[in-house]
């Protein structure tokens, strides 16, 4: 089983989530998508999450439209989830009208055309069908309605299981009733339809077996009908039968077969036929969902392997270890949202170990196109680098004397922060990777942020460039925070682009945070953000260890996000200078 939901344990084997939303329309797409998580969580198969979702989609309509905006009410919905070691729980609670949906009266004749029919109880019908379990109580004024769905083996609730499989007769020019009846006598639950629209509910609930559309049906609606299977979920697509209804004319039965119908009925309509022909049908459909299902998982098997494959190969490109210089300690944290990352941080020494270089970036965009950018930017980055160590630190493009904070600052801690080695391969690392990417990829449109330092761990000086990245946070041992904000624009987007070398100095005890976006803008299963504010706040008193700012911001983020998918990449790098360390000169 996956990981259960998050939220308020109520014993060691059981967890609960709660969302509270407005009793509106609008409001059903949030408690859809809770529930659909909720399925994911649990590991109910897709079918079975669908159903679960068409019941609470079901009663939480009648909630908002009977209970609340007929009665001239407004009020809330809350749904929660409750996941134990066998079953998953979902229960709606609101205040509008009481309302039983077991007391609802069940259509005496689901093959009637819908016209014909009492309003109500065949979503009920539906929504019992496709449950295992569903409860209905009023507590202390509040409707509350639960489903349950069993986390193994689906079964279907004895009250409704009394009918047999499904089958949907579409209703022609001609009366079925004959073969409506001869349907009924074989034991088949016969519904009836006379529109696409009115047969779309019906088949999106996925229990319909097969679908007997006749021969006078008008080609317009046969087309609309028939076509519109496709759309279907695997398992949820009925088998198709032409119901001739003149054997001595097939021209319109070919017609079916040409729209996608798999089979014809036609003569006798004797039950014990009828039985043999609705039978043959559901094993084929039985036949094909298995070949499907075989056919689907093989090219995933495929797809999975190729994409191990590339994530195995990506994550060869971060380092195993990151370089630990006497005095400092360097960690970071990375959680990819897919298989597949475009965020990447890397750490190597250069000049003989005397200058630490580390990055974090953000590669633009998700998956495989950002994997694969995310490797070449990470190749030029460190090749750039590494290929012009230069002992002459002031560039043109160096900003220090361009820093009135720094000018102004105090003497001494000015000559200690003076980069002596460094800024030439920082320099030529960011220019050139920006220039090949515009002048090769351009038209491709993928860009990076990234931050790049170049550490002096003898001194704690750094020279830095960001590019366009969120700002690190530098934190100082009194608590006391400063933004290392952007030099430039983000790599690839611009030709020849300006980049400016800015530094900091780092004293003992001091603390630099990095991260991308991943990290603030990431969502609770409500939507609302992680937030640049609640990050600083986690930071604001400094941890003993970097690994101790890492895994304190990381318990949090988690946490936060709970049941919600993870939309973006999660990447954090944290340097730390002890706190007993001594700065000298370079």
């Amino acid at each position: 089983m996956s990981d259960p939901i998050p939220g308020a344990a109520v014993t060691s084997h059981e967890h609960f989530e709660v969302l509270k939303v407005p009793g509106t329309l609008d409001a059903l797409d949030d408690l859809a998508a809770f529930v659909l998580r909720a399925a994911d969580v649990a590991n109910l198969d897709k079918k079975a999450a669908y159903r679960l979702r068409l019941a609470v989609d079901e009663i939480a309509t009648n909630i908002v439209t009977h209970g609340y905006d007929e009665a001239g009410l407004n009020g809330d919905i809350t749904i929660s989830a409750r996941l134990a070691p066998h079953a998953l729980t979902v229960t709606l609670e609101d205040e509008a009208v009481p309302y039983d949906p077991l007391k609802t009266t069940m259509p005496d004749d689901l093959a009637a055309p819908l016209h014909e029919r009492d309003i109500g109880g065949l979503g009920v019908y539906l929504t019992l069908r496709g449950v295992d379990e569903f409860r209905y109580e009023f507590v202390e004024g509040r409707n509350r309605n639960i489903f349950v769905m069993n986390c193994g083996p689906q079964s279907v609730t004895p009250e409704v299981s009394t009918r047999g499989p499904s089958v949907l007769l579409y209703e022609g020019k001609m009366s079925s009733a004959a073969l409506s009846a001869a349907l009924k006598g074989c034991g088949y639950a016969v519904f009836g339809a006379t529109s696409p629209s009115e047969a779309r509910p019906l088949l999106e609930a996925g229990e319909i077996e097969v679908l007997i559309v006749p021969d006078d049906i008008d080609p317009r609606e046969a087309e609309d009908l028939i076509g519109g299977l496709s759309a279907l979920p695997l398992g949820a697509k009925p088998f198709v039968l032409a119901y001739a209804t003149r054997p001595d004319q097939l021209n319109a039965v070919r017609a079916l077969l040409g729209l996608g119908a798999q089979d014809y009925l036609a003569g006798s309509i004797e039950p014990d036929l009828v039985r043999v022909r609705v039978e043959h049908a559901r094993e084929r459909k039985r036949l094909t969902e298995h070949q499907e299902d075989v056919t689907k998982k093989a090219a995933l098997l495929l797809i999975e392997r190729d994409v191990q494959i590339g994530r195995d190969i990506q994550l060869s490109f971060l380092p195993e270890t990151l370089p630990q210089p006497s005095g400092w300690e360097l960690t970071a944290f990375f959680r990819p949202a897919r298989e597949v990352a475009g965020d990447f941080y890397d750490a190597f020494e250069l000049i003989n170990g005397r200058r630490l270089a580390f990055l974090i970036a953000d590669v633009c965009d998700k998956g495989v196109g950002a994997a694969l950018f995310m490797a070449l930017f990470r190749t030029l980055v460190r090749s750039n680098a590494q290929q012009n160590v230069s002992l002459s630190w002031m560039g043109k493009n160096t900003s220090i004397t361009e820093n009135r904070d720094w000018l102004r600052g105090d003497p001494e801690r000015r000559r200690q922060s003076l980069p002596s080695i460094g800024t030439g391969p920082l320099m030529h690392a960011i220019e050139s990777t920006n220039n090949y990417i515009t002048e090769n990829h351009g038209l491709t449109g993928y860009f990076a942020t990234m931050f790049m330092g170049l550490l002096d761990p003898q001194s704690g000086n750094l020279i830095y460039i960001n590019a366009g990245h969120n700002p690190p946070v530098l934190i100082r041992a009194n608590g006391e925070r400063e933004l290392l904000k952007p030099t430039g624009p983000a790599v690839g987007i611009l030709p020849g682009a300006n980049f400016t070398i800015q530094q900091a100095n780092l004293l003992p005890g001091d603390t630099l945070f990095l991260h991308t976006d991943g990290v603030t803008d990431a969502k609770d299963i409500t939507g609302r953000f992680f937030t640049e504010k609640r990050l600083y706040g986690l930071l604001q008193t400094p941890a003993p260890t970097a690994r101790g700012s890492i895994e304190r911001v990381r318990d949090e983020l988690l946490t936060h996000i709970g049941a919600a998918a993870q939309f973006d990449d999660i990447t954090m790098m944290c340097l730390r200078r002890d706190g007993d360390a001594r700065p000298s000169s370079a």
